[in-house]
């Protein structure tokens, strides 16, 4: 054969090569749009890649719920928790849920992106069923007109929210009545605590839903409260009405806590459960803990900003927009463990030791003290919300939901409130040096 005839056929094994590789999705691993599913086997393995003769690399059990992000060759790529890998797709049903809009109007679009064709509009409250995600966007079907579309995952709640009547013109000052009242994520009780504020408090009420009012406290707390213990008589010795905050905080004077902007980031949530214990997942865990951390900040002054409030979804990315947007002096990403059934103890991370170092040590040493857990030390992570955050951040493990005996005491309101407290304490302790 010679030189002519050899060339001719090297290009024709290419080309077909080519045309197998794009008829034949199974060759190559292809992105999904990532959705939930729900383990259907007692036990699944989950392997390093995708066939059987690659390692196990963490078990998965009958009912867990995981997030999928790609497939190949009858296999999925899933995580949950700190378990990343390939289980088979035999063994997977996919889970969807019910949200509502919970914007005026929102477009249905062909593709998630803003770019894609607007296909409807969706008044608020209009039921949805999410069927998977990609980036910052839902897959959803919508019942009442029978399509399926794209929709921004930001206008999307579990629940129907009451829709608040629109914020007077000019604000009103009312004085609370209770010895401590509760300012919560939404007008329900089902909304999320996001702090209280004590008896005789002059708050500026902005808007009304039902029996609920939404307030702002002097030093910037805002949410919705009972406006059955609001009242406009103002007490006997009260401090005078608050003026509406500066869109910037104050620097603090001498150090300490007081001005700072702190973000609170309550670790996964929304479709992404994170760590699964036998009672408890990590997204609600992590979600307390960060309502108390933001209430003991925000009585001592400082500006706290929640990356959520409430049960919804965050990508990482969006979460350390929220870092950079408010320019914060300390962001704080608050998680639960999952390794083994023996595994116990609480850790920080952070990125870079120069940047956040001396914070991850400081919080550590203070949660340690509090909470008397084993102490698994503050130490570098790569995680996405430490190495592309601008701003010193870092990243608390609160103790490990796999292990039963440890899930069960981290669960509790005494390990809650000794754990943020720790926390605070650490934050404290920081800011008192800086």
């Amino acid at each position: 054969m010679n030189a002519s005839m050899i060339k001719k056929t090297l290009c024709l094994v290419v080309f077909v090569a080519m045309v197998l590789m794009s008829v034949l999705p199974g060759l190559q691993p292809h992105a999904a749009n990532s959705y939930q599913g729900k383990v259907t086997a007692d036990i699944l393995n989950v392997r390093a890649k995708p066939g059987t003769s690659y390692a196990i690399v963490g078990k998965l059990r009958n009912g867990q719920v995981v997030n999928v992000t790609s497939q190949q060759n009858g296999w999925l790529k899933v995580s949950v928790g700190r378990v990343n890998g390939w289980v088979s797709a035999k063994y997977i049903s996919a889970v969807s849920w019910t949200g509502y809009v919970n914007a005026t109007s929102l477009n249905l679009r062909s593709t998630p992106s803003m770019k894609g064709r607007v296909i409807a509009s969706l008044p608020n409250g209009t039921s949805l069923t999410v069927r998977g995600s990609q980036s910052s966007w839902l897959k959803v079907y919508v019942p009442s007109k029978k399509m399926t579309g794209w929709v921004s995952q930001s206008y999307v709640s579990k629940s129907k929210q009451s829709k608040a009547s629109a914020p007077p013109s000019s604000t009103k000052t009312y004085y609370v009545t209770a010895s401590s009242l509760n300012v919560r994520s939404k007008p329900s009780t089902s909304g999320s605590v996001l702090g209280s504020v004590k008896k005789n408090t002059a708050v500026q009420v902005y808007a009304k839903s039902g029996s609920w009012s939404q307030i702002k406290s002097s030093n910037g707390l805002k949410g919705w409260s009972s406006s059955n213990y609001l009242s406009v008589k103002k007490p006997s010795g009260t401090n005078p009405a608050p003026t509406p905050a500066p869109s910037s905080p104050q620097p603090s004077i001498g150090g300490g806590i007081s001005g700072k902007t702190i973000v609170i980031d309550a670790g996964h949530g929304g479709m992404d459960p994170g760590a699964l214990g036998r009672s408890y997942q990590e997204k609600a865990l992590a979600l307390t803990s960060a309502n108390q951390l933001a209430s003991l900040l925000r009585n001592s002054g400082a500006r706290v900003i929640m990356t959520r409030a409430s049960d919804v979804y965050l990508s990482l990315s969006k979460r350390v927009g929220i870092s950079h947007a408010y320019n914060a002096d300390a962001f704080v990403s608050l998680h639960y463990n999952s390794f083994a059934s023996t595994s116990s103890g609480v850790m920080t991370f952070y990125y870079g030791y120069s940047k956040e170092g001396i914070l991850a040590s400081s919080i550590q040493r203070g949660l340690v003290s509090e909470t008397g857990m084993r102490n698994m030390g503050a130490k570098f992570g790569n995680y996405h919300v430490l190495r592309e955050n601008r701003r010193p951040a870092v990243l608390v493990e609160l103790g490990f939901l796999s292990n039963p005996v440890e899930e069960r005491y981290i669960a509790t309101p005494n390990y809650q409130a000794k754990a943020t407290r720790g926390i605070f304490n650490g934050i404290l302790s920081y800011f008192a040096t800086r």
